[in-house]
């Protein structure tokens, strides 16, 4: 993925990346809503990414501004009966359902004994300068044992980046 590091939008330019820097055992999995605390930070051009107890993005200036999560889920223990699993993006801190971009059957995730499941996602938010986004989970209906993977930078963890257009 390309970052915007020019002076495109009007003179103006911001990127970040931040990832989960260890695994976050039973976190979802019984419609417990869980914001993804991204606690390492890979870059952040415009200072604008808050961390502990809040995890989220500031928006530094008005525009359009392409964001990309990867999520990396597994199972703690046994296998996760939820029956559907929601992802999606909190603005200002706002609750669900915010901005969906994921709404799945668990079955189709492979959560079993020690499964696993990484994927992306990718959406385009019009955001104003001082605006806030984070990103949560929640799997519906099953009992708490889905994770959210983390690691060192590069491993497949959850990883949430942006920049504006």
């Amino acid at each position: 993925m390309a970052y915007n590091t020019s002076s495109g939008g009007g003179g103006n330019s911001a990127s970040f990346s931040v990832q989960l820097s260890a695994n976050q055992a039973a976190v979802t999995g019984n419609n417990t809503q869980y914001k993804i605390p991204y606690n390492l930070i890979l870059f952040d051009t415009a200072s604008g990414w808050t961390a502990s107890p809040n995890y989220f993005y500031t928006f530094p200036f008005t525009g359009n501004y392409q964001l990309s999560v990867r999520t990396f889920l597994y199972t703690s223990s046994g296998v996760n009966t939820s029956t559907q699993f929601f992802q999606w993006a909190s603005y200002n801190g706002a609750a669900y359902p915010g901005d969906r971009f994921s709404d799945l059957d668990p079955g189709n995730l492979g959560l079993t004994v020690n499964g696993e499941f990484l994927f992306t996602q990718s959406w385009v938010h019009a955001a104003t300068a001082g605006d806030t986004v984070s990103v949560l989970i929640d799997c519906l209906g099953g009992t708490l044992n889905v994770g959210a993977g983390g690691g060192a930078a590069g491993s497949p963890a959850c990883i949430f980046s942006g920049y504006l257009i």
